[in-house]
């Protein structure tokens, strides 16, 4: 009877670890007060050499989600999120499997015209 205990004990404790193996990871970029005229990305680079699924998140901090979007990134592919912001401060919430998997950020740009980045922010 306490071998079967044992064996028992020891496949809750294995199945554990298989579900916690599977948990996934939120990383956020710092909030930036955006300005009329302002556009923001939240990017994703995969830097595995398995396919992975992500959730991108554009947030602000008066309305919650302004944009959202679940996809698949291949190996070391990236895609993002872009939206031309209202005014207020707006972050990018990245849902990963694995924060070791991914680089991500959010770059602030001016939304005319074919300008570089103003500001980059990297997700942790």
């Amino acid at each position: 009877m306490e071998e079967l205990r044992t064996i028992l004990i020891g496949i809750v404790a294995l199945v554990g670890l298989a579900g916690a193996a599977e948990a996934s990871t939120d990383l956020w970029t710092m909030p930036i007060e955006v300005t009329s005229g302002d556009g923001i990305g939240c990017n994703i680079v995969n830097i595995s050499s398995k396919t992975i699924s992500v959730h991108v998140a554009i947030v602000n901090f008066v309305g919650g989600i302004t944009q959202e979007s679940t996809f698949d990134l291949f190996p070391h592919g990236g895609q993002g999120l872009v939206r031309a912001a209202q005014a207020g401060l707006h972050a990018c919430q990245f849902t990963v499997p694995s924060k070791s998997k991914v680089r991500a950020g959010m770059a602030l740009f001016t939304d005319s015209g074919n300008q570089p980045d103003k500001l980059l922010v990297p997700a942790q």
